[in-house]
């Protein structure tokens, strides 16, 4: 895999140096090194074949020390969902599918809607309950039906008019409140190309 510049022992030495693992042998084993933004912890594996330092997440390399190789097409999952922990009971393997699927199983997507879920005005997620008119999210939705909509089709209708009327796209954007870039893509069609 690596051409370590580093022993496999080194590497197990750095890595349980900026391990904090309690007593309860079931509580998360948090990471207290180095993290991407994400949150999710980093550590350096060594040197590749060109002399680079290559980086790996703390969590594979918590599985592969302590319970086994793992596959090339698997991800290492937390069960937990705390992204710097290392305990390998916490972590299993699983595909991109079962990972995406874990996501949204534990309300952890980004985005407020899961599909066939709706928030009730309440903000609470329950099945079959609508807070908006956006019905139900389907593949291949477009416009407001899709949940990662931020205008309307008023606001698409308008910014066009403005512009075919000689408005210029900057003074569109700022009045409608919507980025340049998105009034350009409005109106040449790269988006909202339905209406």
């Amino acid at each position: 895999m690596i051409e370590d510049a580093h022993k496999q022992g080194n590497l197990e030495e750095r890595f349980w140096r900026y391990v904090e693992k309690p007593d309860n042998p079931n509580a998360c084993w948090e990471w207290q090194g180095s993290c991407y933004p994400n949150g999710y912890g980093i550590m350096c594996l060594g040197k590749n074949k060109d002399g680079k330092h290559k980086t790996g997440l703390v969590h594979r390399v918590a599985y592969m020390l302590l319970v086994g190789p793992i596959p090339e097409s698997l991800c290492v999952c937390h069960y937990c969902d705390n992204k710097k922990c290392v305990n390998p009971r916490h972590l299993f393997l699983g595909t991109q599918a079962d990972n995406i699927h874990d996501m949204w199983q534990k309300g952890r997507a980004r985005t407020p809607f899961k599909p066939g879920v709706r928030s009730n005005p309440e903000g609470e997620f329950k099945v079959g309950v609508r807070a908006s008119p956006r019905t139900e999210i389907k593949p291949g939705q477009c416009g407001e039906q899709c949940y990662a909509s931020k205008y309307t089709v008023a606001q698409v209708k308008k910014a066009r008019q403005m512009v075919a009327s000689g408005i210029t796209p900057t003074k569109v954007a700022r009045h409608l409140g919507i980025s340049r870039n998105s009034i350009y893509d409005i109106v040449h069609r790269r988006t909202w190309k339905h209406i």
